[in-house]
Formats: structure tokens, C-alpha cells, sequence
């Protein structure tokens, strides 16, 4: 019951926070981050494997999950016709961040047409508008199930891009948060000490560096 009131505590607290829609919209709600872009800017969105200058980029965030011995994503990611990283092969489907060419964007499990990029991550925790955590399914390991430090992505109703870095909550916390901000599918990206966001002019949280490779906006 304490834990439930805690939840409603939060929802009602980014009900206060979300007050518009403007493109690019930020908010954040006791260590946790939340960037809401517009399919306008979602289509403009990048992926790079060197962390990309904060001079020269609106936004920044960390990517998918990487083998820190040789620094290389375990997780599918596929930009037009080449496959830069797969995820290994006793690793059974997860999800992808699908961003086609001039058109709206997905998470789904599905790896044909992946046209523009594509970007692994996982476990899903919103799918079809209901909440889904697919730790078992998808056979992660017990720190990302406990892990309270972590980014992740959603697609709301509208095809907006959020994005949400925790430095306090859980998956099912952040599941809720997609839910509650209309996402019909939401994933988790890496996290740990690998989690980092920079807003330009807002706000620059994590450890810059620390990640293997990175979504960015450019400027308009």
C-alpha cells in the first residue's frame, strides 16, 4: 500500500511538471530526468559509437549495452544496410528502437525493414500500452533487474520520443511513468554508471564518457 501511494506521489508530481508541449521539452522530478521530442526532432535524431560534443548538439543521451572489455554494444545496432554491432547469438529477440526515413518511430521485436537506424536495448516495459517488464523473457541478469540507475525510451500515442534517465527509480517505477505519459512502448537502454544526458542549456547528468556509444539531436 506504502509503495502504491509512493507511485501515485510521483505521477502526481510529473503531472505538474508536464504544463506543455513545446519540442524539446524538459522536466525532472527527484533524480530522474525526463526529454520529450517531437517527431519533427525525433526524425533529425542520430546514432554515433564516440561521444559526440556537447557544442555542437541540443541533446544527448547514452545508448545500449556494451561489453566493457573491448568497449562494443551486445545489442543489435544497424544504420541503412550495415549492421555495426549484432547482439550474440545465445541471446534470445530483444527489443529495438526502430527510426525509419521520414516516418514515425517504433520499438518492436521485429528486425526486417529496419530502414534509416536501428538501436537494441531491452528489457520492453510498456507494450501495447500496457505495462510489460520482460526481464525472464528476454534473459537479462539480476543487476539490471535491480539496478535503480538506468536510461530508457518511449513512443507516446502522438509518435513524440521520451526519454527518461533514473538515478533513484525502478523499471517498474519507470514503467508507470511511460504508461502515464500516454507511451503505448517503452524500453530500457544501459545504465549504472554508464547513464548520461546532457539538455542543452538544461542540464548535464552522469558519467560523460562512460558509455560506448550515444543518441544526439542536432541543432534546427
Amino acid at each position: 500500500m506504502i509503495k502504491m501511494l509512493k507511485n501515485l506521489f510521483m505521477l502526481l508530481c510529473l503531472m505538474v511538471s508536464v504544463s506543455s508541449a513545446h519540442s524539446l521539452e524538459y522536466w525532472n522530478q527527484n533524480s530522474t530526468y525526463f526529454v520529450r521530442l517531437s517527431l519533427e526532432e525525433t526524425q533529425k535524431l542520430s546514432w554515433c559509437n564516440t561521444l559526440p560534443s556537447k557544442n555542437n548538439t541540443d541533446l544527448i543521451v547514452s545508448g545500449t549495452y556494451f561489453n566493457p572489455y573491448n568497449n562494443k554494444p551486445v545489442a543489435l545496432i544497424k544504420r541503412w544496410k550495415d549492421i555495426h554491432f549484432d547482439q550474440p547469438t545465445y541471446i534470445p529477440p530483444r527489443p529495438l528502437l526502430f527510426l525509419p526515413l521520414n516516418n514515425t518511430p517504433k520499438i518492436t521485436y521485429d528486425r526486417t525493414n529496419l530502414g534509416r537506424w536501428s538501436i537494441g536495448g531491452g528489457p520492453m516495459l510498456v507494450r501495447n500500452s500496457i505495462i510489460h517488464i520482460s526481464t525472464a523473457e528476454e534473459k537479462f541478469k539480476s543487476d539490471v533487474k535491480k539496478s535503480r540507475v538506468f536510461m530508457a525510451v518511449g513512443i507516446t500515442t502522438n509518435k513524440e520520443l521520451i526519454f527518461i534517465a533514473t538515478f533513484n527509480r525502478s523499471m517498474k517505477d519507470i514503467a508507470w511513468c511511460f504508461k502515464f505519459l500516454k507511451c503505448t512502448e517503452a524500453m530500457r537502454f544501459d545504465g549504472g554508471s554508464s547513464t548520461y544526458i546532457y539538455v542543452k542549456g538544461e542540464k548535464e547528468i552522469g558519467n560523460r564518457g562512460r558509455c560506448s556509444n550515444y543518441l544526439f539531436l542536432l541543432p534546427k
